[in-house]
């Protein structure tokens, strides 16, 4: 049975036309609910395929949106993409593990003696905790989208960054995946950020120049910044530049699912996605329906808790911050 993919075109703002083909869902574009389709907003697969904001989406599966309505374009479009494949786990936020203490304890770092196999479940070959296998291939990851944040918790709240990740690999069932993790930014900072930094010391400033970290207490750009530092990280981890140990915790950190659990939620669809077509057929999708995405404030606005946030670098501390830049939106958006 040969992979199902759909066409969208797109005209661009500089009058050229370009089509990307779309093989799993949620495609990841936000538009305003109105005709033209304009994409406020491209992420996960949309953005790896090169998709921008500003782009008006013209036609799916070679049906032109030029003479429709946006609830009929909206329609065309949820009918067109539902038969491809569910590409993402979503991991409920674990609130009641928000401290720092509570999540290293959930996620901690894998024993060294326990690395080599932990690496396998997701394609992995490393021939101890600190060697890679040198002929062996090895998965691709993808980091560096985020799609918002959100306050949760009581009595006290706390910022929750909803990370999208994925994962390639050339195993013939599950050939990639993604999955979707929310983590605060001091987990972030403590999990990540400084293992990262202890394991590769003086060069850190190297592989991470022009990505710096975020700022203690999430002030408006931290978003941006931690896109930004996944990236630089997942190429890293790309390049082999850490070491075994170091991407079996990151892995670990970042819930990944495994290939197994990859298989199944791709054959039966275990976890929908909530931002997937909510609306009923012919009906415009009203703001909030079904769970769905609102419009990003223009600052990533609220502030994560300072208090368990560790030193940053030193040229980090000193970097200004010129805040998100999204630009705040006046009117409810629809995301597929």
């Amino acid at each position: 049975q040969g992979m199902v993919s759909v066409d969208v075109q797109f005209l661009k703002p500089d009058g050229g036309e370009e089509t990307k083909t779309f093989s799993s869902r949620p495609l990841g574009m936000e538009f305003f609910m109105r005709m033209p389709m304009v994409v406020t907003k491209a992420k996960a697969a949309s953005r790896e395929l090169g998709v921008q904001k500003g782009w008006v989406i013209k036609a799916v599966g070679g049906e032109s949106f030029d003479a429709l309505d946006f609830a009929s374009a909206y329609n065309v479009l949820k009918q067109a993409t539902q038969p491809l494949k569910q590409e993402i786990v979503v991991r409920e936020p674990p609130v009641d593990e928000a401290s720092v203490a509570s999540m290293t304890a959930k996620v901690g770092p894998v024993e060294q003696g326990e690395v080599t196999t932990y690496l396998k479940r997701f394609g992995y070959s490393a021939s101890s905790h600190s060697a890679w296998e040198k002929s062996a291939p090895q998965p691709e990851i993808h980091l560096g989208v985020i799609d918002g944040h959100k306050e949760l918790g009581a009595p006290c709240t706390h910022t929750w960054y909803a990370l999208h990740c994925r994962l390639a690999c050339s195993e013939a069932n599950v050939q990639s995946f993604r999955w979707q993790v929310e983590r605060r930014l001091a987990h972030l900072r403590a999990c990540l950020h400084d293992p990262v930094k202890r394991e590769i010391g003086k060069e850190y400033d190297n592989f991470f120049a022009g990505a710096h970290f975020a700022h203690h207490g999430g002030p408006p750009g931290t978003t941006a910044r931690l896109e930004v530092w996944l990236g630089a990280l997942a190429k890293l981890m790309n390049e082999r530049k850490v070491t075994p140990s170091l991407v079996a915790a990151t892995l670990r950190f970042l819930e990944a699912p495994d290939l197994s659990e990859a298989a199944k939620s791709q054959a039966v669809d275990l976890h929908p996605c909530p931002v997937e077509g909510s609306a009923a057929e012919g009906t415009p999708p009203t703001d909030g329906e079904n769970g769905s995405p609102q419009a990003s404030p223009a600052a990533d606005g609220p502030k994560d808790d300072a208090a368990n946030d560790d030193k940053t670098d030193s040229e980090e501390e000193a970097a200004g911050d010129g805040g998100s830049g999204d630009g705040s939106q006046a009117e409810p958006q629809r995301m597929s």
